[in-house]
């Protein structure tokens, strides 16, 4: 009884999480869509504020192209993927059918997914590095490990469906 109060709350939370990122999705995504409407140059030429110092025009106009704006998009539209997979799992988990095997194939989907974002949740460092702003370029391997256990995971619990 109490696996089905922690699988529920489990759900309860990647559900609320898909929600916190689906809200940020559709932020980035205004955020976007208004910075490429507006003249910056016009308003830097208009403001009687320096913009010479941090958060500089150049910073801005790199945050806000398009390329940058989709690769953070890309990035956010992979963790609501992932969080909503994860709320799936838990879910049969939580009616009792655990070795199933929709379990295992969303188990490899979302490690293929975090295994994807080692390389993609580096591209917006990247895209600031070559339009000047910044240095360095980071591999992330934490998510590439994660990905490599959650394989790992998935095949035994598809050697459990079998055995089951």
């Amino acid at each position: 009884m109490k696996n089905k109060h922690l699988f529920g709350l489990l759900q309860g939370l990647f559900t609320i999480g898909t929600g916190i990122l689906s809200v940020g999705f559709v932020a980035v995504s205004g955020f976007g869509v208004g910075m490429n409407l507006l003249n910056l140059e016009k308003i830097a030429a208009q403001s009687t504020i320096d913009v010479q110092g941090a958060g500089n025009l150049e910073a801005l106009k790199a945050a806000s192209s398009p390329l940058m704006i989709l690769s953070v998009l890309l990035i956010l539209a992979i963790l609501i993927g992932i969080s909503r997979l994860s709320s799936l799992i838990f879910k049969k988990l939580k009616q009792n059918e655990i070795f199933v095997v929709e379990n295992v194939e969303k188990m490899k989907c979302i490690a293929l997914l975090a295994g994807s974002l080692s390389i993609l949740s580096s591209l917006p460092t990247f895209l600031m590095n070559h339009s000047g702003i910044g240095s360095g370029y980071m591999f992330d391997l934490g998510y590439l490990i994660v990905a490599l256990l959650l394989l790992s995971f998935a095949k035994v619990w598809d050697r459990a469906n079998e055995l089951v």
